[in-house]
């Protein structure tokens, strides 16, 4: 039924984020069968995920088009800014600007690009 609805349409669009998080464990794959199943969408379907680097999921998407995207630093640290300018709880948690430089330069650190 929704393969008949699918074809009835000239272009569809699916947006699938945070694939990564979907569990894989060998037993249920069930990110496995979930791309798997994906295959079989008519070629009117143009299918965009997002995901942190994984070899597993690579795998399973060879030959099809990627884009790899890094985070820069200066976006990361706006971010943070902003966040906290625009949240008085976050304000109260780290008053001192010394504070929050150790904060964002510790999630900069630890993003690693993401």
């Amino acid at each position: 039924m929704l393969i008949a609805e699918m074809n009835s349409v000239q272009r569809i669009y699916i947006v699938i984020d945070a694939l990564d998080e979907c569990p894989d464990e060998e037993r249920n794959s069930t990110r496995s069968k979930f791309l798997k199943s994906l295959r079989l969408f008519p070629s009117n379907t143009h299918i965009l995920f997002t995901s942190r680097p994984d070899p597993r999921i690579n795998k399973e998407v060879q030959g099809h088009d990627h884009i790899e995207v890094v985070a820069k630093q200066d976006d990361l640290l706006r971010y943070l800014h902003g966040r906290i300018a625009d949240n008085n709880d976050l304000q109260l948690l780290f008053p001192k600007k010394t504070s929050q430089a150790t904060l964002f330069n510790h999630t900069v650190e630890r993003s690693k690009g993401m």
